[in-house]
């Protein structure tokens, strides 16, 4: 949509409004709004879709399909639809239940009846000005969580918002107790090939959440990384100022160190964990942080 485009439309418009769909003002600029849409997307997919074919042919077919409105009307949950299955309202049934039955085998974590308000150390607590970097960073063309509350909204009032977070969090973390309605998440079901043919193995979870829980998050992060990033294993690279292309380099250099030396062999072992991130026990995670010295203001 570009601004000779927008100029166009306008103009025919206007023209349909004063003269009528029959005039020749309105005529002219409507086949110039068509002359210039062709002509734009013929100039987009040149400089933008075009050489995508080679590079990322992914990308480049969501770009074809778009420019083309190419829309399939099969839609992908046509495909597990069954027997057991015979309605989208038994299939989201089924899928809930998948995902609640991962973890059946662990031992929920207990609650915590811990109501002593600790005495926390400054580095723990947030500010007025914490709070409002956090709002104004938000990204707008996010989607919002169950609260329904638009980042843009969030990031629009970032002044009249900043306070009450601040308090919100300040009073959560001395009281031991996370807000009840932030940890709710709305959970969408995204295909990992297409068609999906299993409910358990080729459907990914995206739990869209709170903003405002995801800032609070944040927060408790900063704190806890402060006191576990220099126990940490050297070697773990999923940390702030590391990334995969680090651990990437890390190996290659090793890799090739050893084979330089002469009559040395390498092999390699890569391991995928399957629902690595669901099966994730959290007392096992809780007894982890304990063990580390973790502060109990965040472990409780």
């Amino acid at each position: 949509m570009t601004p000779s485009v927008k100029i166009a439309i306008a103009k025919r418009q206007k023209a349909f409004h004063i003269y009528g769909k029959n005039s020749e003002a309105y005529k002219f600029w409507r086949n110039k709004v068509q002359r210039d849409v062709k002509s734009a997307r013929s100039k987009y997919f040149r400089k933008s879709v075009e050489k995508l074919n080679e590079v990322n042919p992914s990308r480049w077919w969501r770009e074809v399909k778009s420019l083309g409105r190419l829309k399939s009307s099969e839609v992908w949950y046509q495909h597990l639809l069954s027997d057991e299955n015979p309605t989208l309202t038994h299939l989201t049934e089924s899928y809930n239940n998948f995902l609640v039955n991962l973890t059946s085998h662990c031992n929920p974590l207990l609650p915590s009846y811990d109501a002593e308000i600790l005495d926390l150390p400054n580095e723990f607590l947030v500010n007025y000005s914490q709070v409002y970097t956090s709002l104004r960073q938000i990204k707008t063309s996010k989607s919002p969580g169950p609260d329904m509350i638009p980042n843009k909204l969030l990031k629009m009032f970032a002044c009249e918002f900043a306070p009450v977070l601040a308090d919100i969090y300040n009073v959560s973390i001395q009281q031991g107790v996370f807000p009840q309605r932030l940890k709710r998440a709305i959970v969408r079901p995204i295909p990992k090939q297409s068609p999906p043919t299993s409910v358990e193995d080729d459907l990914r979870p995206i739990s869209l959440t709170s903003q405002v829980s995801k800032l609070l998050e944040g927060f408790t992060l900063k704190s806890l990384l402060s006191q576990v990033v220099d126990q940490l294993d050297p070697k773990q690279f999923s940390l702030p100022t590391k990334s995969t292309t680090h651990a990437v380099v890390y190996m290659l250099h090793s890799l090739l160190a050893g084979l330089e030396s002469g009559q040395r062999s390498v092999r390699i072992f890569f391991a995928d964990f399957k629902k690595g991130f669901d099966l994730v026990d959290h007392n096992v995670l809780n007894d982890g942080l304990v063990k580390l010295g973790v502060h109990p203001a965040i472990h409780r």
